[in-house]
C-alpha cells in the first residue's frame, strides 16, 4: 500500500471505506487536505450508487490524518478487520504517527450526489415530484430499483462511462467518443490479427465499464499504438494503472488461451455478419478440423471466402461435402490429416502449439459477447 502514494511531510491521510458491519472495503492513501478528501468520498459514492443495493447507505470512511508511514498497513489492496480494528485502537500520537482520525458516513456524499440532478429532469424522465425529491430516502430508492436513473445521477454529477481494458501486459482506457471508438476498434483488430501468435502471451482480458471524473480525466485515453510487427514484444508500454479506476461496473472476462473455441467465442460468433477473413480464422478453422473435422458454419464461410482457401481447392471440395454429408468417419478423417498437412506446410507458429495438449482444452471462463465495445448509446462494429 506504501507505494500508491507518497508520505506527505506535512501528513497524508489513510483512508478506509468500510460496510455496516465495520468490514474494510477499500483502502486508499490521499493527501491530507479536504478537497482531497471531498473528491474521495464522492468517487466512493458513486462506486456505491452502482452496486444498486440499500447496504451502501451503511457505509462509511475512516480517515486516519497520518505523519509518518508506519501507520500504515503494508498490505494491499484492503487491511482485514482485525487490522483495521487494531488501527482504530491505537492511541492518537506522534509516536504511534498519526494525528488524529473521524468517521464519516458515505450516506452524506450519496445524497450529494443525488441532489445535483434537476428536479425538473427527475419529474419529466422519471415522474419523481418535488415532495418526492425532499424525502430523500424515496429517490434513494428509486437508484438502487432504477439502473438508468443512477447512471444520470452519475452524469449529472460529471462522472463519464469508459471502457476499461486489463491485461497481463498492462491497462488501456477508451471513452464514449468517436475517437475512443477508433481508438477500441484498433485494440480489438489487434487482438484479433495476433491471437495465435506466440508473442501475443496473454491468457485473459478482462473488460470493465468504469466511471471517471472530468477533473481526473488521464492523459493517455484513447490511445493504443501497438509495436512494430517485427518487435519481440507487440503490446505497447501501457501508461495506464487499472487500479486507479475503482468505480466499475460490467465485468466481462475473456479467455484468451490460444485454443480455436476462444478465438471464435471473442471475435466471430457474434460479428460472423461483418467478419472478414482472416489469418486467425484461417488458423482457428484449421485447429477446429484437426481436431473434430468439422468448424463452425461461421468459420468455415469465412475460410473457404479467403485468398487462402483457393490454394486448397481438394480440402475445400472436402468441407462442402462434409457439410452436405455430415458423420462421414472417412471424410472427417481425411479432413484431420489435410488440415494437419496445411499447417505444417505453411510454417504456421501457432501459441501454445508446442504444447498440443492446450489446443484441445476447453475454455472454463467461456466469454458470453463477442470482445468489443460496450457502451450504453454506443455503435456495434
Amino acid at each position: 500500500m506504501k507505494n500508491n502514494a507518497d508520505i506527505q511531510s506535512s501528513g497524508s491521510a489513510l483512508c478506509i471505506l468500510v460496510d455496516g458491519m465495520g468490514k474494510p472495503l477499500h483502502m486508499q492513501i490521499i493527501g491530507n487536505s479536504s478537497v482531497q478528501f471531498h473528491d474521495l468520498c464522492r468517487d466512493e459514492a458513486a462506486n456505491a450508487l452502482l452496486k444498486h443495493s440499500t447496504e451502501v447507505l451503511a457505509y462509511k470512511i475512516h480517515r486516519f490524518n497520518i505523519i509518518n508511514g508506519n501507520f500504515i498497513p503494508d498490505k494491499e489492496p484492503v487491511i482485514s478487520k482485525n487490522d483495521l480494528d487494531k488501527l482504530l485502537g491505537k492511541s492518537i500520537s506522534k509516536e504511534n504517527g498519526v494525528k488524529y482520525f473521524y468517521t464519516s458516513p458515505l450516506r452524506d456524499y450519496i445524497d450529494e450526489l443525488i441532489r445535483a440532478v434537476p428536479q425538473k429532469y427527475l419529474w419529466n424522465h422519471y415522474g419523481i415530484s418535488s415532495a418526492g425529491t425532499q424525502n430523500i430516502d424515496y429517490v434513494e430508492n428509486c437508484c438502487v430499483e432504477n439502473h438508468q436513473l443512477t447512471w444520470d445521477v452519475l452524469k449529472f454529477n460529471d462522472y463519464r462511462e469508459h471502457n476499461l481494458i486489463e491485461t497481463p501486459k498492462g491497462g488501456w482506457l477508451f471513452d464514449n467518443t468517436t475517437a475512443g471508438y477508433k481508438e477500441m476498434i484498433r485494440f480489438s483488430n489487434f487482438l484479433d490479427n495476433y491471437f495465435f501468435d506466440p508473442r501475443l502471451n496473454i491468457d485473459k482480458i478482462t473488460q470493465f465499464s468504469a466511471w471517471i471524473h472530468s477533473s481526473h480525466q488521464p492523459e493517455n485515453l484513447n490511445h493504443f499504438v501497438p509495436g512494430a510487427v517485427l518487435s519481440a514484444e507487440l503490446f505497447p508500454k501501457s501508461e495506464i494503472n487499472p487500479q486507479d479506476y475503482f468505480i466499475r461496473e460490467h465485468i466481462t472476462e475473456y479467455n484468451f488461451q490460444p485454443t480455436p473455441e476462444n478465438y471464435w467465442l471473442a471475435f466471430i460468433k457474434n460479428w460472423s455478419e461483418v467478419a472478414v477473413p482472416s489469418v486467425s480464422n484461417n488458423i482457428a478453422t484449421l485447429l477446429f478440423i484437426e481436431q473434430n473435422g468439422d468448424a463452425p458454419e461461421d468459420c468455415l464461410n469465412l475460410f473457404l471466402r479467403s485468398e487462402f482457401a483457393e490454394k486448397y481447392s481438394e480440402f475445400c471440395a472436402e468441407i462442402t461435402y462434409m457439410r452436405n454429408v455430415k458423420d462421414e468417419p472417412d471424410n472427417l478423417e481425411k479432413l484431420k490429416t489435410m488440415a494437419t498437412q496445411i499447417i505444417a506446410e505453411n510454417g504456421f507458429v501457432i501459441r501454445g502449439r508446442e504444447q498440443p495438449h492446450q489446443l484441445s482444452v476447453q475454455s472454463t471462463q467461456q466469454p458470453t459477447d463477442s470482445f468489443q465495445p460496450k457502451m450504453r448509446g454506443g455503435v456495434h462494429i
